[in-house]
């Protein structure tokens, strides 16, 4: 192959993004010109006192590589010239001898000061890409190359060297272990401790063709503790226990019961109480309907009548304004000894995070018989949205 000038390094990995540079003395054009991206070697590693660099030649090996960064002509006299010392961290490009399949890690050896092949002996570093159009090992006429390195470091260091990285299922360590693969569609390799196996993403993480990574909102749960309850005021902190008008919270014992809220014993008769929250909209909220989620019923006995949870939900606007009421769910019956969860819609439409609402919950209880003490009781209040994973 007649000798011609190329760009000398094609990938470069170290942080410095720099090659490792050399000057050293090259004889005079006329008795040995060399080109650039020219493979050369010393022809005494350890004797520099005389013109050491040569172009390698066939099947050379066991000698220290250079690669010419600057052309030296026939007609340059004799001076110190530019190389680039390959290190594991920098791959080139070189023609193949003759086109051939190239897979990840195969050993390339020296064929001429240019050009490169694939052989089981005389090896001088390993193939870590090839640049082809499909998915497929294919014959080829360049691949890319580094020096020094051996084929399962190839694939350890440089997974994605080049543009066909698809093809390089091929070239994998331990190819015995591989598992089947059959190239599905936006499916990806996942080592699995001791072979790789193709494996299709699923769930949150979605991936298109061009490698675009999609995480899809996921469903949330917000615990609201009961403490932020207020009453209508918003500035009063809720008593010890209901007073006809406000809900009570009932810290409990420590260590033996959990806060509720709890209403009055309205048994024999009839009333309602209240309490108010202040609920910003969570900040990984992306869009869809909201959740207001209470678990209660009653304590002790039940209403001969109705007992019954309502919430009303709105929007601040920022200027002592809100607009409509968002909750889309009427009024539900908490009347039972078995407190249950009671689940309120509110319409997400037009919401974002960081959206304030103001939220009043309602107790009603009407009653006749007064068969005994009758207290509406709430355990817990959660707020379910659409978030960011």
């Amino acid at each position: 192959m007649t000798a011609r000038n190329k760009p000398p390094a094609h990938r470069i990995y170290n942080r410095s993004g720099s090659p490792l540079l050399l000057h050293l003395p090259v004889q005079a054009g006329a008795t040995q010109a060399i080109k650039k991206g020219e493979i050369c070697k010393l022809r005494d590693p350890s004797d520099l006192s005389t013109y050491p660099i040569i172009p390698a030649t066939t099947d050379d090996t066991g000698f220290v590589p250079l690669i010419a960064n600057e052309e030296q002509k026939a007609t340059d006299a004799a001076r110190v010239m530019q190389f680039i010392l390959p290190t594991t961290d920098v791959a080139f490009e070189f023609a193949l001898n003759t086109a051939t399949a190239v897979k990840m890690g195969d050993k390339i050896a020296i064929h001429d000061s240019q050009t490169v092949k694939v052989a089981s002996s005389n090896a001088v570093g390993a193939a870590v890409a090839a640049p082809l159009a499909d998915s497929t090992w294919q014959s080829v006429s360049a691949c890319f190359v580094v020096f020094g390195l051996a084929r399962a470091e190839a694939v350890k260091y440089f997974p994605f060297a080049g543009s066909a990285v698809a093809g390089a299922v091929d070239g994998l360590a331990d190819m015995d272990d591989v598992g089947s693969i059959s190239y599905t569609d936006t499916a990806i390799l996942v080592a699995d401790g001791d072979s790789y196996e193709e494996v299709t993403l699923s769930g949150a993480i979605t991936m298109t063709n061009a490698g675009v990574v999609t995480l899809a909102a996921v469903s949330k749960t917000k615990n609201i503790p009961l403490t932020e309850f207020l009453k209508d005021n918003l500035v009063t902190e809720l008593g010890t226990a209901g007073d006809a008008t406000n809900l009570g919270l009932v810290a409990g014992t420590h260590g033996s019961a959990s806060p509720t809220l709890q209403g009055s014993d309205v048994g024999g008769s009839s009333g309602s109480e209240t309490a108010r929250l202040l609920l910003s909209v969570p900040d990984d909220y992306t869009s869809g309907d909201l959740t207001l989620r209470f678990h209660a019923g009653m304590l002790t006995t039940v209403s001969d009548t109705t007992a019954t949870l309502d919430v009303q939900a709105y929007e601040s606007d920022g200027e002592a304004g809100v607009g409509d009421d968002l909750c889309e769910t009427d009024a539900v019956s908490i009347n039972s000894l078995t407190l249950a969860d009671k689940d309120f819609t509110i319409d997400g439409d037009g919401l974002a995070a960081g959206d304030i609402l103001d939220v009043e919950i309602t107790v009603a209880v009407q009653d006749s018989g007064n068969a005994g003490v009758m207290i509406p009781v709430i355990g817990a209040a959660k707020l379910l949205y659409t978030g960011k994973p």
